[in-house]
């Protein structure tokens, strides 16, 4: 898993206190690649690297709100998921294809 983070600095109308930018992907499957720390929010893409690759998302306290599906093992690129999550939230891997997630995470 590779994992890249960094402050970054935000225009004052997007709202966002403390921010720091996301930058994660795997390959491998079953791998809880990112939690939404306590207090944050995450705005941002996720998506997979073919229509093969698979992702679950979780609310803190429930079950898996989305899974993305595969479509007959195409190597067709994916569209990104805009995502707006909260504190507790749990992005997993279900694949062994590529899934990255990127955005900014910030103090609710």
């Amino acid at each position: 898993m590779l994992i890249s983070t960094a402050t970054a600095a935000v225009p004052s109308q997007l709202s966002m206190a403390n921010p720091r930018q996301i930058a994660l992907t795997s390959a491998s499957s079953s791998v809880v690649l990112y939690t939404v720390p306590v207090g944050k929010k995450f705005v941002g893409y996720i998506y997979g690297q073919t229509l093969a690759s698979e992702y679950q998302i979780t609310p803190s306290g429930g079950t898996a709100a989305f899974n993305s599906a595969p479509a007959n093992n195409t190597n067709a690129p994916i569209t990104p998921l805009q995502s707006v999550l909260v504190a507790g939230t749990i992005i997993t891997t279900g694949s062994s294809n590529r899934i990255y997630v990127i955005g900014i995470e910030s103090d609710l």
